[in-house]
């Protein structure tokens, strides 16, 4: 495992396999669970298939390695496959009324295995794969308001945002905790281009919570396309006043300052320093916290910063998130 996050390939497979040749009473089959994915990581995708199948041969209670496992099935097109190892996976855990029935449940945890891949990696025909399989699971089940907001995101992901918005809406129409959904839909009238709307959405998520720190960052950056400049800077202090301490909300404030400093004023290039400051704890934050969506990949697919991509700091804050 150190020679692997050391990125010493070789090593790491060499020591997978002396633990995998150790007598049977002895042998660590892990090994086998942890060597299928940096196979995948190589994209050696047969060995990791091979491998995987060894785990679930010697042991078929060991969860973790179903979906992995899944999201090969699902590469090659073997969807009744792919469909029994979630399954297998799911009967593992305590089944979560919210998630509807079977299709509702595997489509959930679709949606969540989505979640996980790198951004630069879901343009990847393995990946619009499982998309397009997340989206029919998610169609067919029985539509809770959970379902329904994860059918939106999985649309709105695809690009099919009117789409996204009707499941959002209907989300609405049955939810009793109507809050994210308001802010899913808010987002996604935002990048349809209909500022309207989502500031009534995001309108509507302040008045549920005044204290939610997204509602404020999504008046603010509405109201910053819009050209309302003192009602975006009070709603971004809102919002930082609420979520100081949350990267995504940093990376929220930031795409207000940078939307202000598209307007060329006097101002412009005290907001870029602000927007930039707000990135870079963001990315202190991200990396503290060692879990949720990369900040750099937000950083560089976020179309919100185009004024800020011919900065030096930009640049350096990119590089210095990837190395």
């Amino acid at each position: 495992m150190v020679y692997w996050n050391q990125k010493k390939y070789e090593p790491a497979l060499a020591d997978f396999q002396a633990v995998l040749d150790a007598p049977q009473e002895t042998r660590l089959i892990e090994a086998a669970y942890y060597r299928g994915q940096l196979y995948l990581q190589l994209g050696e995708v047969q060995k990791a298939l091979n491998d995987f199948d060894q785990v679930v041969a010697q042991e078929p209670d060991f969860a973790p390695v179903y979906p992995l496992r899944a999201r090969i099935h699902i590469a090659k097109g073997e969807k009744a496959a792919a469909l029994k190892d979630l399954d297998a996976y799911l009967a593992s855990r305590p089944a979560d009324k919210n998630d509807g029935d079977a299709h509702g449940r595997r489509g959930r945890l679709l949606r969540a295995m989505y979640a996980e891949l790198p951004v630069d990696q879901r343009a990847n025909p393995s990946a619009q794969a499982l998309a397009a399989l997340t989206v029919e699971e998610l169609s067919q089940s029985t539509q809770t308001a959970e379902v329904l907001e994860d059918l939106g995101a999985m649309l709105e992901l695809s690009g099919r945002t009117n789409e996204a918005i009707r499941a959002y809406s209907k989300g609405l129409t049955i939810a009793s905790k109507p809050l994210t959904l308001h802010l899913k839909r808010g987002w996604a009238y935002e990048q349809g281009g209909e500022h309207d709307k989502a500031r009534a959405d995001f309108a509507a998520g302040a008045e549920i919570d005044p204290d939610n720190a997204e509602a404020h960052s999504g008046l603010g950056y509405v109201d910053a396309l819009g050209k309302l400049p003192a009602e975006a800077q009070r709603e971004a202090d809102l919002a930082l006043l609420r979520g100081a301490n949350d990267y995504l909300i940093l990376h929220n404030v930031a795409c207000i300052y940078a939307a202000l400093s598209q307007t060329g004023g006097r101002q412009t290039p005290a907001q870029q320093d602000a927007a930039m400051a707000l990135l870079r704890r963001a990315v202190e934050l991200w990396k503290d916290r060692k879990a949720g969506p990369s900040e750099i990949d937000l950083i560089k697919g976020e179309p919100a910063f185009q004024s800020l991509r011919g900065l030096a700091d930009f640049q350096k804050l990119i590089k210095a998130g990837d190395s």
